[in-house]
């Protein structure tokens, strides 16, 4: 029996399906439209699922509460789609970022403006703890594979460490107009290296 383990890098699911190959421009995407039920169902062809994991970060309530308030919304409809999968909610935090400095000039003195975007702390970490994890679990004589779900390639060396313990690993990526070359280091230490486009998921009813 081969045994799947899943794990989801949800803000590049999502940051992609802005930018997917072949997606006509006047297709407005919303994270809503992705089904996740249906994508883990294609992960996995008639194999036992053991858990999904699902990263994300999570906004401070006290920085913007509409804002959190429909994230909860949007992470319990994630966790009512999946539970038939035992999925496991792995949260990391917002942060605020200093981008950059602008300069800019009025008459009497220099003006600076410090931009703020937001990023996400722990979800790398996270993501590779679980991956540790599983690659040391003790599951008998039992086939073992990792289905990782990002576009990262700092994932590849501990893709590595699974393999020399024996686990398949297989990656799922999404072909963005902005991805070059395919996250070619994930691409070679993989067993199996998936790209998706929209019409790939149109086909598969995961949009």
């Amino acid at each position: 029996m081969e045994y799947v383990e899943i794990f989801i890098d949800a803000e590049y699911v999502l940051q992609s399906l802005r930018s997917l190959y072949g997606k006509p421009f006047e297709v407005k995407m919303r994270k809503e439209d992705f089904k996740w039920g249906n994508f883990v169902k294609y992960i996995l062809k008639n194999r036992k699922i053991t858990q999904v994991n699902y990263y994300t970060a999570r906004l401070d309530e006290v920085e913007n509460k509409e804002t959190y308030d429909a994230q909860t919304i949007f992470l319990e409809q994630i966790r009512q789609s999946l539970c038939a999968y035992n999925v496991q909610m792995r949260l990391g935090k917002m942060i605020k970022i200093k981008n950059k400095t602008q300069k800019t000039w009025n008459k009497q003195r220099e003006v600076h403006t410090q931009f703020i975007s937001w990023g996400q702390k722990g979800i790398d970490t996270k993501i590779i703890l679980d991956l540790c994890r599983y690659a040391y679990e003790k599951d008998g004589e039992a086939s073992k594979t990792a289905v990782l779900v990002s576009g990262d390639e700092d994932f590849a060396e501990v893709l590595g460490v699974l393999k020399e313990k024996n686990i398949r690993t297989e990656v799922i990526i999404f072909n963005r107009r902005d991805t070059r070359g395919f996250a070619k280091t994930l691409q070679e230490v993989a067993d199996s290296f998936t790209v998706l486009s929209y019409d790939d998921c149109i086909k598969r009813n995961i949009l």
